[in-house]
């Protein structure tokens, strides 16, 4: 964990990021911006579920796809680990932003996805899940089969919305979340957090499992982790593009001093 102006005479609040990457630099200049100090913290690692029975079927049953969707550089990587002819298959590829298009293009030897044949369709605003659902492409998808590639708990406002479009949904867990071991550095710099972002709900869990359960005010990357924030006693505020610069422009727009806009 890094955090900035520990020595401060008059200490500031601190803003945490409760997620794999730490913060841009200009993200850590929005938060000195409003007067607040910034700590890192990956709380969670991730797993690749390995090539058992029912993975297998479903893999087998992806082949037949008319789009590939992978959420995270994660889901990318852990797919094509247990699967590396996924780079050969049929149909079309859908990133939720550049850095997964981009661990999909790193990851396989066979079949550059970002720079050749195949193109991966990645949001041309933001990132994010919302954003790749405002792509036109994923508009009319009707008899379609999405393989969307995640943890188990996946991104449910892309399964949700793409089969309000029409959209068949096969669901392949590639990945697994798990909560790391924390220092007692660590608890103690989560503890004292006046704000967090948090990556997923997961994030969240163990976040408030180092502060023992005591609330904090949650900037959120969806509706399900705001809501889920609420239901632990946090006061949320939702900013659904996942960018480092939009975390920024949404942290400058917003009054942090003033905590009503946390809902």
């Amino acid at each position: 964990m890094n955090i900035s102006e520990l020595s401060s005479a008059v200490p500031k609040p601190i803003f945490l990021f409760a997620r794999t990457a730490p913060p841009s630099m200009a993200l850590q200049s929005a938060i000195a911006l409003q007067g607040m100090r910034w700590a890192h913290c990956a709380l969670v690692q991730t797993q690749p579920e390995p090539l058992n029975g029912a993975i297998l079927l479903l893999l087998n049953a992806a082949r037949a796809a008319d789009w590939h969707v992978f959420v995270s550089p994660q889901a990318a990587r852990a797919a094509l680990s247990v699967q590396p002819e996924i780079a050969v298959w049929p149909g079309r590829f859908a990133a939720v932003g550049s850095a997964t298009a981009e661990a999909l293009n790193a990851t396989s030897s066979d079949r550059p996805f970002y720079q050749g044949k195949t193109c991966v369709l990645v949001p041309a605003c933001g990132e994010g899940a919302q954003a790749l659902l405002d792509m036109p492409d994923l508009q009319q998808l009707a008899g379609s089969l999405v393989a969307i590639y995640a943890a188990p708990d996946g991104l449910p406002l892309l399964a949700d919305t793409l089969t309000a479009r029409g959209a068949r949904i096969l669901p392949i867990p590639v990945y697994r979340r798990i909560a790391r071991n924390l220092t007692s550095e660590q608890i103690e710099q989560c503890s004292a957090a006046h704000y967090a972002y948090v990556g997923s709900v997961a994030f969240l869990d163990a976040l408030l499992r180092a502060r023992g359960g005591k609330p904090v005010f949650v900037l959120a990357p969806s509706a399900r982790v705001a809501a889920a924030a609420r239901a632990l006693g946090c006061a949320s505020l939702i900013c659904e593009n996942t960018s480092d610069a939009a975390i920024a422009a949404k942290i400058l727009l917003s009054n942090f001093s003033n905590q009503d806009c946390f809902q």
